[in-house]
């Protein structure tokens, strides 16, 4: 239980094998989760700020495309839920990776707001584990919702001649 707002967090007991798609890694019962709808996913975390959706323009990530890839906002305890670690700052940006063709998330990576330091080489500081997901998981291709399934039948890029015809 979270004592700062009474949120109650369970994480799912195990991680399925890679190539299952979950709905959700964890369900909680406050008011960081959300229902859009009938046969949708639950939304985690909360609206983001004038400051996130700042940022994301800082990187080409405009207002219509942050609200339709579903970015949140996390605070540290639910971001630390999500990614299944503890003792550091986990505050950030909730980014769901939805299964394709689907509305239906898949996993969550969180992007921190205060990633750990570590010294390069030359002893500069530079974040360490700004992206993170949930232990056992590797990466993932991220697609945006709403892409066309059907972009990913073909193999060969459009215009390039596919190999083995004349």
């Amino acid at each position: 239980m979270n004592s700062l707002n009474g949120s109650i967090h369970l994480l799912s007991s195990g991680r399925k094998a890679e190539n299952t798609f979950e709905a959700q890694p964890f369900v909680a019962v406050d008011s960081i989760v959300q229902t859009a709808g009938p046969n949708t996913s639950k939304i985690v975390g909360s609206d983001l700020t004038l400051s996130d959706y700042a940022e994301l323009e800082a990187r080409w990530i405009d207002r219509t495309l942050t609200l339709q890839a579903g970015l949140r906002r996390a605070d540290s305890l639910t971001g630390a839920e999500i990614v299944g670690h503890k003792n550091s700052n986990y505050a950030g940006i909730v980014i769901p990776y939805f299964r394709l063709g689907s509305d239906l998330v898949r996993e969550y990576r969180l992007r921190r707001d205060h990633p750990d330091l570590e010294c390069d080489s030359a002893g500069n500081l530079k974040p360490r584990q700004k992206y993170l997901s949930p232990p056992g998981r590797s990466n993932m291709l991220y697609v945006a919702p709403g892409v066309d399934p059907g972009l990913f039948s073909d193999a060969n890029p459009r215009g390039s001649p596919k190999t083995g015809q004349s």
